[in-house]
């Protein structure tokens, strides 16, 4: 079957022109009005394609580079990229099987739907035709899958499924997909899920461009000041970037590495000109657009710090030793600590989700029902970025990174280095972000990840604790030796119950897990200590938040997920306010969920709590009659839980003062607070009734299958997630 490439095109700018208004088909950059803009914010997470209808493939996509061969093992995606009105025509999507391949049968789904009888054979393809109505503007996608049933037998064990062409067409125009763009398929498909692109661990949000354009848009401001960008070509050697307003121009040229670009506004705004010019198939990045003006209301900022994996116990101002945390301790004597705080999940996906969107598990979907955060999810860093804040977001682990889909909103985000992101590193980086804030108001958030597995403190921390001698003695202990040299795979043998534990084993975890936390709080004394000296700590508000705890033998038991067990879900929470000179303490029950609408008040920003309850001040009756916080736990391909500590596939619990119940299908327990902690109960309330009772909550997730944001690791990455027990 032959497909025309896009190097066989007619006038290609003149088809664009029919399609999205260009002007014309004449030398120079194709002119596009961005009409319903009024102001920058929508210019984040913005793609400017050079067609209306473009089709990506997905991460689960591999590519023979020898032989130009597409494949996918089971089941992959397309991301379809729908750029202004709706075309006239169906999308056609062809494959062209190698010979195996086609006795097989394939089905899809578009935006999760199933297709009905979708793929079908012609020519010497199989041909997926999405309807043209179905191709509202915006991302969709595509899923196909391998459908087992029925395949001949000598091709049942057989997973990959080859095509020696992937081609598409619309309204008349084809296109085949092109071995030698794989990379730049993923930044642009990275882009539309992610809201960010880069090429390195600093990914910026903005307006990204394909080719070679003109655009035009209103900005409307009371007062003069600057509009500012951070650019760089993603995708090209080199690039030409032109910005005007109202006659005032500037212009670089760019490479990979970003520089800085700013134009004058005068009061009263005017036309924003934005012009790239460089190679036809080339992206470039207008990141993290900023209008400073000249006169600025003076507004709070938010710091937002997540402890990964932080048991509330080992703080010291929750009775944990005072060498631990002094940097949190002094602290705390301008917060608030709240003394009832509970996370939302046992790990770390679905409980940044909660905080950054205010919604349980279960609602957002991330690590539920989908496998990343997904763009329908209205975020505190959107929020924030559309009222005219900086944003920036510092991840300091692979499960917090871009690609689960936690970075929408951010002018800029880093992702781990590699794994993770030691917190010495992540301090520098911070203090980077820090030194670019020149009177303006930001949101700031720091995931430090150092107390997850393994524990790895420098050594002056470990001597505080002991850890040396305690690590020598498991030399020659079976198992426990290779935890002692830093073997991530013997790790995943004692969260299973592989290597049964031992008291030295136990001390020994205990106190290398103590001086990862006190790195860590040495650390954020070192942040703390960087917004004083910038004149930027009294007005901050300043929150404090583990995503979840850590178990360390109790029941037998390591690490952290499968379970909602009191040292997972009892989480530090403290907060500094603005102005706040004494430390107080709050018995308040609170969740993780709180956090944004909490965020949002402090911003002075309007909008809906969600499932939570803003924490300062505002409507403290609310808190008076809260009784109940929610809790999930749910197995999922990224997050696959181990036999020996799962209760069930998915768990709930409900959370209040004194009482806790733990609900799943076919099961339940509740407990009781004491002052030795928490001792059985029995349950009023049957399971039955109970799991009837949370789809008012959350209602059970459906699908379960997995989803593009597992894919894109590295092989050194996934290898390091599924020793610490994530993703199969």
């Amino acid at each position: 079957m032959s497909v025309g490439r896009r190097s066989q095109w007619f006038c290609l700018v003149g088809l664009i022109a029919v399609l999205v208004g260009a002007v014309s088909c004449s030398e120079g950059p194709e002119v596009r009005d961005l009409d319903d803009l009024d102001d920058i914010g929508p210019l984040f997470g913005r793609y400017v394609p050079d067609r209306n209808v473009e089709v990506f493939p997905g991460d689960f996509w591999e590519l023979d580079d020898d032989v130009g061969h597409w494949s996918f093992r089971a089941w992959s995606e397309f991301v379809v990229h729908v750029d202004g009105a709706e075309p006239a025509a169906p999308l056609n999507i062809t494959l062209v099987p190698d010979e195996p391949t086609s006795a097989m049968r394939f089905r899809a789904k578009w935006d999760g739907v199933d297709r009905p009888d979708p793929v079908v054979a012609a020519g010497d393809g199989l041909v997926v035709a999405i309807p043209a109505a179905e191709l509202t503007p915006g991302v969709h996608h595509l899923r196909i899958e391998r459908v087992g049933k029925g395949d001949p037998p000598e091709l049942r064990d057989r997973l990959d499924c080859r095509f020696v062409e992937v081609a598409f067409s619309v309204d008349g125009a084809a296109s085949t997909l092109r071995p030698g763009l794989w990379s730049r398929y993923r930044t642009v498909r990275s882009f539309l899920d992610d809201g960010v692109t880069g090429t390195d661990t600093r990914r910026r949000g903005g307006l990204l461009v394909s080719g070679s354009r003109e655009l035009r848009f209103a900005l409307t401001t009371e007062h003069s000041g600057e509009l500012r960008f951070a650019v760089s070509t993603v995708w090209s050697s080199s690039g030409r970037f032109v910005a005007e307003v109202a006659g005032e121009r500037r212009e670089l040229r760019a490479a990979q590495d970003e520089s800085r670009l700013v134009v004058p506004v005068p009061a009263g705004g005017g036309t924003v000109v934005l012009r790239t010019s460089g190679e036809d198939d080339g992206l470039y990045l207008w990141g993290a657009p900023v209008f400073r003006p000249s006169r600025e209301d003076r507004r709070g900022s938010v710091v937002l710090i997540t402890l990964d994996t932080t048991r509330r116990d080992v703080l010291s101002v929750y009775g944990g030793a005072g060498a631990v945390s002094p940097s949190i301790a002094a602290l705390a004597e301008r917060a608030t600590v709240y003394e009832n705080a509970w996370s939302t999940s046992p790990w770390t996906l679905p409980s940044h989700a909660s905080i950054f969107t205010g919604l349980y598990p279960t609602r957002h979907g991330a690590a539920v029902s989908k496998t990343r955060l997904e763009a329908g999810n209205e975020t505190l860093a959107a929020q924030a970025r559309r009222a005219g804040f900086r944003t920036a977001g510092f991840s300091g682990g692979a499960l917090s990174a871009s690609r689960w889909g936690l970075a929408r909103g951010f002018e800029l985000y880093r992702d781990p280095d590699g794994f993770e992101t030691k917190g010495d590193r992540q301090t520098g980086y911070v203090e980077e972000f820090l030194d670019t804030i020149d009177g303006e108001a930001f949101f700031l958030f720091v995931n430090y990840f150092d107390p997850h597995a393994m524990f790895e403190a420098p050594e002056p921390f470990e001597a505080r604790f002991g850890v040396a001698e305690l690590r020598s003695r498991l030399e020659g202990v079976p198992g426990w030796d290779r935890i002692a040299r830093g073997d991530s795979a013997a790790w995943r043998e004692v969260i299973s119950g592989d290597i049964p534990s031992t008291p030295d084993a136990v001390a020994y975890l205990k106190a290398a897990y103590q001086a990862e936390v006190a790195f860590m709080d040495h650390q954020i004394g070192a942040v703390l200590e960087s917004l004083t000296s910038r004149g930027l700590f009294e007005d901050a508000t300043i929150i404090l938040v583990a995503d979840h705890g850590e178990l360390l033998g109790e029941g037998g038991f390591f690490s952290h997920g499968c379970r909602l067990d009191p040292e997972l879900t009892e989480v530090p929470l403290i907060i500094k306010w603005p102005g706040r000179s004494k430390a107080e303490r709050d018995h308040r029950l609170v969740s993780q969920v709180d956090l944004y609408g909490t965020v949002l008040a402090a911003l002075g920003i309007e909008g809906s709590p969600r499932d939570g309850i803003p924490i300062g001040g505002g409507d403290r009756g609310r808190f008076d009659v809260r009784e109940t916080v929610f809790m999930e736990e749910h197995e999922s391909r990224v997050h696959p839980l181990f036999e020996n500590m799962a209760i069930s596939g998915h768990i709930y619990g409900l959370q209040q003062l004194d009482w806790r119940q733990l609900v799943w299908s076919g099961g339940t327990s509740c407990a009781d607070r004491s002052a030795g902690g928490w001792i059985d109960s029995g349950c009023e309330v049957d399971w039955e009734t109970r799991l009837e009772e949370l789809a008012a909550v959350a209602a059970l997730p459906t699908d379960h299958g997995p989803s593009m944001g597992a894919s894109g690791l590295t092989e050194e990455m996934r290898e390091q997630l599924e020793a610490l027990g994530y993703v199969h």
